[in-house]
């Protein structure tokens, strides 16, 4: 089979650039107080949803800057969203309890600091890498350490 050379199209400036920071503060915002709610137990399955996206946002742009070594923050996190997830199908609140927020507050600020410095056009393949993950069988992108990345072929 022959390979033929495709040129991609040239990134735009608004993907090259980060995106408004009206946009990050709003993202931001809506991120913190997901946290918030859930830590003082008036959380929902929208807000814990929206925690484990960021957990896995924040861990798919780490990976693309930094490779997979050091993700055990992110590994921790997810397994705190995990616990709460199991408590609340247990009947119990939709919360999590303070001395296992650290890992989260710590992922919730590192995607502050992406949302206003990385190009946009990061968040748009990370939120690509996403959606296939979340269309596979896999259990995690994160789970492993040995765990291969989902393909960045659909790029």
């Amino acid at each position: 089979m022959m390979r033929t050379n495709v040129r991609k199209k040239p990134l735009s400036k608004a993907m090259l650039l980060p995106m408004p920071a009206a946009d990050a503060r709003a993202i931001s915002l809506e991120n913190h107080l997901a946290l918030v709610a859930m830590r003082n137990g008036n959380g929902n399955v929208d807000l814990m949803l929206g925690l484990f996206k960021i957990v896995y946002m924040a861990c798919l742009l780490y990976e693309a800057i930094h490779g997979r070594g050091e993700l055990d923050l992110f590994r921790d996190a997810e397994g705190v969203l995990t616990r709460s997830m199991a408590r609340a199908k247990r009947d119990e609140a939709w919360c999590i309890p303070a001395e296992e927020a650290v890992a989260l507050e710590k992922i919730v600020t590192l995607y502050d600091q992406y949302l206003a410095t990385l190009p946009a056009h990061r968040f748009v393949h990370a939120r690509g890498r996403l959606h296939r993950f979340i269309a596979s069988k896999a259990i995690s992108p994160i789970a492993y350490e040995r765990t291969p990345p989902l393909s960045d072929s659909d790029e």
